[in-house]
């Protein structure tokens, strides 16, 4: 079985990222490009029997062993409260909250790999998705080479706040009642059709 250097942290790419809490479904690493201090990523091991890493959150591999779910689980939840409850930042600021998420892009050439990133956020920093983009902002720049050419990422950006602009000045950024509750039951009508 060739092991990918995510699947075990003894194979991990750079030794001084490795956090020593793990377990035998899971283990921490700092990531190579950080947006916030105190970013940490919670990998998932790939185990002897399993064909292929697990590369998303709906690889079936996660279920079939409802022990190793329940250790993900539990091991974020683990790792979220001691950052939430213990980690100050450089000022001395505590922690508020911790975002935890998975942005894994499927595909089956192991360029992918299950991994949960827990953003830290601090007292008087911006909240929600604003906040989220600071951090990918935050991580942009650590890249180098960058994966995306940083004018190329902003003019990005740009254009997905300009839609918007152009929405809001031809007066259709806001959705009417009806629009909203139309959009809110075809999106339950949709989920109730697949998840029931």
């Amino acid at each position: 079985m060739s092991r990918c250097f995510l699947c075990d942290p003894m194979n991990f790419e750079a030794e001084e990222r490795k956090i020593r809490l793990e377990d035998r479904y899971w283990y921490l690493a700092v990531p190579q490009e950080i947006g916030v201090f105190g970013q940490v990523i919670l990998i998932v091991k790939r185990l002897e029997g399993d064909v292929n890493h697990i590369c998303d959150i709906t690889d079936p591999k996660l279920v079939s062993d409802p022990k190793r779910m329940n250790s993900i689980l539990n091991g974020i939840h683990l790792v979220a409260n001691k950052i939430k409850n213990e980690l100050k930042d450089m000022n001395g600021r505590e922690v508020e909250k911790v975002y935890v998420l998975t942005q894994c892009e499927s595909n089956e050439d192991n360029d992918s790999h299950l991994h949960f990133q827990m953003y830290p956020r601090y007292h008087c920093d911006s909240t929600g998705n604003e906040y989220l983009y600071q951090c990918e902002w935050e991580e942009a720049r650590m890249q180098q080479p960058p994966k995306i050419p940083p004018c190329e990422k902003i003019n990005r950006g740009m254009a997905i706040l300009n839609r918007n602009k152009k929405m809001i000045k031809q007066g259709n950024w806001v959705l009417l009642e009806k629009e909203k509750e139309e959009k809110i039951k075809s999106n339950v009508e949709a989920l109730n059709q697949i998840l029931n």
